[in-house]
């Protein structure tokens, strides 16, 4: 856990959020977004710096995707690398459940780490239920794209229609 990339030594717990990192339990449910206890980064009026936690060790191997639930802005990254997060639909108690393809880091050692986006989300994000994936994060098929270039495209060939017809 670190706060403004200076490591922390305590956290606060059982609904107390007296810090920059805090474990939510039942004592504070508004806080709790699955099971008993969330992972409370930042809190209010921290929105200076940023907030992170931080755990290392392997990705465990045919891992294809990373999923978690949060309440929105927080920034992901293993061994350093950028993690592209996708919004993969809406969780409990107010959140959102995120992916990103982690398949290129499967069976290798490294840090991930989540990190609040200062000033977004009143300076405080929550976050719960991380878990690696042999699921892959699906991409938008061939089909939807190019049937979106095929509405895209159609009325530019109705004008030129039109246009040919009234020179005839």
């Amino acid at each position: 856990m670190y706060a403004g990339g200076v490591p922390l030594t305590e956290v606060a717990h059982d609904g107390v959020i007296a810090g920059p990192v805090a474990l939510a339990d039942l004592a504070a449910p508004y806080l709790v977004l699955d099971g008993r206890f969330s992972a409370v980064l930042g809190g209010i009026g921290l929105v200076a710096f940023p907030v992170s936690i931080a755990q290392s060790g392997t990705v465990p191997a045919g891992s294809e995707s990373l999923r978690f639930l949060e309440s929105g802005g927080l920034l992901v990254s293993f061994a350093g690398h950028p993690l592209p997060l996708e919004l993969l639909g809406n969780g409990p108690n107010a959140s959102y459940v995120y992916g990103a393809n982690i398949s290129a880091y499967a069976g290798q050692y490294g840090q991930l780490t989540f990190e609040t986006s200062p000033s977004l989300n009143g300076g405080y994000n929550i976050l719960d239920d991380i878990t690696f994936s042999a699921q892959p994060i699906t991409e938008p098929g061939v089909l939807p794209v190019l049937s979106l270039g095929a509405l895209i495209l159609s009325p530019r060939r109705r004008r030129r229609r039109a246009r040919a017809a009234t020179i005839r």
